[in-house]
């Protein structure tokens, strides 16, 4: 497994958005799928994500991961981030789970283009997948800030009296 080097916005970035679709399926149960798709189709596309990948990991495609990421220790990952950010060597994910990352979105690019009346088991498998991916790996690597930051991004049916954090300025740290 290669490291793929980073930059910490990047991370931050791919976090918010994998943060926006995990609580964008989630509410999605409360509605018409169709709904959520014509509100998806207003938001950044996945296969936007999913090539930005395929640039940063060549051959992302033919990494085989079997649908499963490596065990991850929160603790453990967590006690690595602050010792890797005295020494600026924590901006990195491996080949693996950057293939994980981009089959998950390109399921869910599928999902969108399928004609659901409702919310499947399928589909919160995927959302499951995302939130394990973006809760176990990345999370880690980020900041109580930026944490706190990215806890209120915006996303469907997000409750109108909160102070919600547009998704498009994290996404134009994607280079």
């Amino acid at each position: 497994m290669a490291n793929i080097p980073l930059e910490h916005q990047t991370l931050v970035a791919l976090y918010a958005y994998l943060r926006h679709l995990d609580l964008s399926l989630d509410r999605s149960r409360w509605g018409p799928w169709q709904d959520y798709v014509t509100y998806s189709q207003s938001q950044v596309a996945p296969a936007v994500i999913a090539q930005f990948l395929q640039r940063k990991c060549y051959g992302v495609e033919a990494v085989a991961t079997s649908g499963v990421i490596p065990d991850h220790s929160y603790s453990k990952l967590r006690l690595l981030y602050l010792a890797r950010t005295l020494m600026q060597r924590n901006n990195y994910l491996t080949s693996s789970e950057v293939a994980y990352m981009w089959q998950a979105l390109k399921t869910y690019q599928s999902y969108l283009a399928t004609d659901w009346d409702t919310y499947s088991v399928e589909l919160e498998k995927l959302r499951l997948r995302i939130a394990r991916f973006c809760y176990t790996v990345l999370e880690a690597k980020l900041s109580h800030r930026e944490l706190r930051h990215t806890m209120r991004i915006e996303h469907y049916l997000s409750a109108y009296h909160l102070q919600t954090v547009p998704l498009q300025p994290f996404l134009t740290w994607l280079k």
